[in-house]
């Protein structure tokens, strides 16, 4: 999976969480990280390639963006109902948040989320979620 292995876009206000799953993808999948976001602003100027992200090469279109349900300034649903104003065929989308609300869950996934998952509390939690969303973009449940 070396040379074409998709890119994740893992977005976490949460510095201890973006850096929780960055060491989990790189030691249970063959997944590369485009980038690690803090907030929803952010993850908008990624995918639109404006600004500092506007070299393709540098900043290249993830398969899979992982996002956090809360975040100041702009949450997650923020960023999926800017994403349903535009086309991102390809792209899918795992919410990852602090608890397992039914219409939390619900409302993501209805606004276009694929996954909708909770953050775990060990870090063979985190190292799970890396080996299920590797399954995910190969076409495993």
């Amino acid at each position: 999976m070396a040379e074409t292995a998709p890119y994740i876009l893992i977005v976490d206000d949460q510095e201890s969480d973006r850096r929780l799953l960055e060491l989990a993808f790189q030691r249970a999948s063959g997944l590369r990280i485009a980038a690690l976001l803090d907030n929803g602003e952010e993850t908008i100027a990624y995918l639109d390639g404006i600004g500092k992200f506007v070299d393709r090469a540098k900043y290249p279109l993830p398969s899979l963006l992982i996002l956090n349900f809360k975040m100041p300034r702009m949450s997650g649903l923020d960023v999926l109902a800017w994403m349903r104003e535009r086309s991102f065929p390809d792209l899918k989308v795992v919410i990852l948040s602090g608890s397992l609300d039914a219409a939390s869950r619900e409302l993501a996934l209805n606004m276009g989320a694929h996954l909708y998952w909770e953050k775990p509390m060990e870090f063979s939690g985190w190292l799970q979620i890396a080996k299920s969303v590797e399954k995910y973009l190969q076409g495993g449940n």
